[in-house]
């Protein structure tokens, strides 16, 4: 089951850095921006099926409106569901691979852009509600020790608590450095809104 988190984790992690790099046409340039979009939908379909038992037993708990959290978690996926949709078919129909001749493809360009920015902010909203288990994973993934005990400063006597303590700390930090990249590819992304106008 462990190994199994850290699957997990290390997905979400690639696809995270991989939508924020995409951000970046400039860095990248646009072949591999197109590729770097397909491998991100790509993955994105294989996180969902491997969570479709989750997938199946929110929606239901959705529709039959039993949790609150499992009402949200649907809304936020549904919305990045609808969101990477909508960036791949617009990405897709804009890309050289087509060459479809597009006569209102600043429209198809700032669709992309907008789609792809509400999608980020979904995203960052899903990592916030996941804070938790991020923290929880990602110090599995980084610790060689996980029952690693942290001497506490600042007391009169040496004071040791377990790592876990500090799981709000970390959420801080984990959120802070989403949101500094996200601030990043939302300033290319206006960058890119801007060209268009």
């Amino acid at each position: 089951m462990k190994n199994k988190q850290a699957t997990y984790w290390k997905i979400d992690a690639l696809l995270f850095t991989g939508f924020v790099v995409a951000f970046w046409l400039d860095l990248t340039g646009l072949w591999f921006h197109q590729w770097l979009g397909l491998f991100i939908g790509i993955f994105a379909l294989v996180h969902m099926f491997m969570h479709w038992k989750w997938i199946k037993t929110a929606f239901s708990a959705h529709v039959l409106k039993t949790s609150n959290r499992s009402h949200w978690y649907v809304l936020l996926d549904g919305g990045l569901l609808f969101g990477l949709i909508g960036i791949v078919f617009t990405g897709i129909s804009m890309s050289t691979w087509l060459q479809v001749n597009l006569n209102n493809y600043s429209t198809w360009l700032t669709v992309h852009i907008v789609v792809s920015i509400t999608t980020l902010a979904i995203l960052v909203v899903k990592l916030a509600a996941h804070g938790k288990w991020i923290v929880a994973v990602s110090r599995k993934v980084f610790s060689a020790s996980q029952s690693r005990q942290i001497l506490v400063k600042n007391s009169l006597q040496p004071v040791f608590v377990k790592q876990e303590a500090y799981d709000r700390r970390a959420f801080l930090r984990m959120m802070g450095i989403v949101g500094a990249a996200s601030v990043f590819a939302l300033t290319r992304a206006a960058d890119g809104l801007s060209f268009v106008e």
